[in-house]
């Protein structure tokens, strides 16, 4: 008989959770935040084995243990596209994500990263239903906003698209005045989005016939409207907010892998690099910043390689390799990628050349 008498409760496992944040489940694990100094641990409960009553948890986060910031306070996520999201009071503005992949029961990838919405923004929910993400932001200027972003690749977030835009904010508007005197068509951010967005915010706008603008202003407060040449009246335009991407490789370095498992660092001679590539599919401009402590040198990627076909209207991507110089001691270079164009990017891989000297060996 189930009663006060016969209830027990049996203790298997005993972690530190922090009570900021309420534990997220996905497939067969448990994400939960436990507490640190000045930073927090995600941390991930599973069962050992199917046949195990035995539990245990990883700690997600140990090769980023200064990245998620105090105090951790929603964690969610999707089990249809494989990542965790956490957000952060100290950091309102970001959205840190964490992507997984599993096969067979093993973890083969993982990554860290995060979504910054302006310093003056803030986001105060992000919910997870299926391959969307439903974000609660407060932006300065425009309000409380619900917005959605899809995971889903290849698709058009309005059916007016020629092609997928990759902008924030994404609406559809049509412009409201023109000017027969200067042959300039008028639309105003105010009306399109319900309030001025940041002075120093850049806007894309796309056409039917997929012509892209890009609309800039020394302060929108001043002056909110987006301009067009000629009589535009009546066109439906996409318009949406610039953002960027951008990504810093790791020190390119020779690492050797002992015995054990561990990877270390070869450490007793000199490596001088010479140069490295990018290998992509599919993708748009971008750039690739080098920088050695002193000088810092760009080199840009323009999109579409020469001979391969290009249509008025469409995108203009491409596949291939992209060399660039990295000249110097390996352990001061630094090379970023960063892209702010709303088109697809796709690094599916990247390699280095250098000169290696050892100066001793061990005995």
């Amino acid at each position: 008989i189930m009663s006060t008498k016969t209830a027990q409760l049996d203790l298997t496992t005993e972690f530190d959770v922090s009570d900021g944040a309420r534990p997220f489940g996905i497939g067969r694990g448990v994400y939960f935040a436990a507490p640190r100094a000045a930073y927090t641990s995600l941390k991930r409960y599973y069962a050992v084995q199917d046949v195990s009553d035995v539990k245990s948890a990883e700690d997600i986060s140990s090769h980023v243990p200064s990245y998620l910031q105090n105090v951790v306070y929603h964690i969610h996520g999707s089990g249809t596209e494989n990542f965790v999201s956490v957000l952060s009071d100290t950091e309102e503005n970001k959205v840190y994500i964490y992507k997984f992949l599993y096969l067979k029961e093993e973890l083969v990838q993982q990554s860290w990263s995060h979504w910054e919405f302006g310093i003056t923004n803030r986001v105060l929910a992000a919910d997870c239903i299926g391959s969307y993400m439903y974000l609660l932001n407060e932006r300065v200027g425009v309000g409380m906003c619900l917005e959605r972003i899809e995971f889903t690749a290849d698709t058009v977030d309005y059916m007016q698209e020629p092609y997928r835009a990759y902008m924030d904010m994404k609406k559809l508007m049509m412009p409201t005045r023109y000017d027969e005197d200067l042959n300039e068509t008028y639309a105003s951010l105010g009306d399109i989005y319900g309030g001025i967005p940041d002075p120093l915010s850049v806007f894309y706008t796309l056409d039917p016939q997929g012509v892209l603008e890009r609309h800039t202003s020394g302060n929108w407060n001043a002056d909110d409207r987006i301009k067009f040449v000629g009589n535009r009246m009546g066109t439906t335009f996409i318009i949406g907010h610039e953002y960027g991407f951008q990504y810093e490789f790791s020190k390119f370095l020779i690492k050797q892998t002992a015995d054990d498992g561990t990877t270390n660092t070869e450490d007793i001679g000199r490596l001088q690099l010479r140069r490295a590539w990018v290998n992509y599919d599919n993708s748009g401009a971008f750039e690739i910043n080098v920088s050695n402590g002193s000088s810092q040198f760009v080199y840009v990627m323009a999109g579409g390689r020469i001979g391969t076909e290009a249509v008025l209207g469409g995108l203009t991507l491409g596949t291939g390799q992209y060399k660039f110089p990295v000249t110097g001691n390996a352990k001061v270079q630094s090379v970023t990628l960063s892209s702010y164009a709303p088109v697809p990017l796709n690094i599916i891989g990247c390699g280095w050349e250098g000169n290696y000297m050892r100066r001793s060996s061990g005995v």
